[in-house]
């Protein structure tokens, strides 16, 4: 059966990392396809010859349906899998008009709380066409269920996975008097970059601390003058990283502060390399870390709980430790092959 995957754009983003993932790992499978609506600055580059991106720039159009259609027909696709918002119109219409026999899977990534009076118009209109619904945490299932009016038993939970090839545990810093923090998302108010820059404002005395910011989004501005505003020396921002894993590599802990997420893939590929996670307790994370176990979880939006999650790290190397080997053996649960069982098995259904 041949499935086709689409998606608005590769820009940065959990479903476009697990996007590359996917289709990189399985270089040889040519029986599924990705079909991406437009480009974007930065552009992830996945490596796999059943790949097509639309040459425009534009968020709205809808144009790309009748390059969408042909495609469809030329390679015989039996599954169009629909990841994110804009994808999941598209997915509708093709279904609605086009193609009644076609399996449409809806795939949610968070989409339901970051754009929620948009996604959930366009969920309500396409949950009667859709075959079945996919999510990356049971949080995100409670919602589709109780917001969406999604039967329980047409949403399937699978976690996103770790990507073996990149995410491995290696030689970690050992420095205390040189100690990195990293976090990395989109720059934006909600991944929590406000409190980040608080917990170094607040850590200033601190010498060995050093906050490094990896991402880019529309508030990267803000926290630059944020930065010049208080004097943060003690802070830094790598902008675009294209290669995750090395910047991981340099840190002594990851942070992740984010106020709502549907699942972190960043915490499950940081503690794949050995790196200990400290994060706010919001639900979605919350399902794939354990507090004081393979992480610290600290309330969304508190600075002062943050502070004192990362002395924790650096002052106990017990602490340290625990969370290193819970950490790796956690993301050890969140494999590509778990992935790709269960995704074969809701496909197995469909037919």
């Amino acid at each position: 059966m041949k499935v086709l995957h689409l998606i608005d754009t590769l820009w940065l983003g959990g479903a476009q990392t697990m996007q590359r993932c996917y289709f990189e790992n399985q270089e040889a499978n040519t029986d599924i396809y990705l079909y991406v609506l437009r480009r974007s600055s930065p552009q992830l580059v996945i490596q796999h010859k059943n790949v097509v991106v639309y040459n425009s720039f534009s968020r709205y159009s809808l144009i790309p349906i009748l390059s969408l259609r042909k495609y469809i027909k030329d390679n015989q696709i039996g599954v169009l899998h629909c990841h994110l918002l804009r994808s999941h119109l598209f997915g509708y219409i093709l279904k609605r008009f086009f193609f009644r026999d076609l399996k449409f899977v809806i795939h949610e990534h968070g989409d339901i709380i970051a754009n929620r009076r948009l996604s959930a118009a366009v969920l309500k209109m396409a949950r009667n066409e859709a075959s079945v619904f996919i999510t990356c945490s049971g949080f995100l299932k409670k919602i589709l269920v109780n917001k969406i009016k999604v039967s329980s038993s047409n949403v399937t939970v699978l976690y996103n996975f770790v990507d073996p090839k990149r995410f491995r545990p290696g030689k970690l810093r050992d420095s205390i008097s040189d100690f990195r923090i990293g976090f990395a998302g989109r720059l934006v108010k909600g991944k929590g970059w406000e409190e980040f820059l608080e917990a170094a404002r607040q850590s200033r005395s601190e010498l060995s601390f050093q906050f490094i910011i990896a991402g880019e989004g529309k508030d990267r501005v803000n926290i630059t003058e944020t930065i010049q505003k208080f004097g943060l020396s003690n802070v830094s921002v790598a902008g675009f990283v294209e290669e995750m894993s090395v910047f991981y590599s340099g840190l002594n802990c990851f942070v992740l502060p984010s106020h709502y997420e549907p699942m972190w893939m960043v915490a499950i590929e940081a503690q794949a390399m050995g790196i200990p996670v400290i994060a706010s307790n919001t639900d979605g994370l919350n399902e794939v870390v354990s507090d004081d176990w393979n992480a610290l979880l600290f309330a969304p939006g508190s600075a002062e709980e943050l502070v004192s999650a990362i002395r924790r790290v650096r002052d106990d190397p017990k602490i340290r430790a625990r969370l290193i080997e819970n950490g790796i053996e956690n993301s050890k649960v969140y494999s590509l092959e778990n992935y790709c069982n269960v995704l074969a098995t809701v496909y197995s259904y469909l037919k």
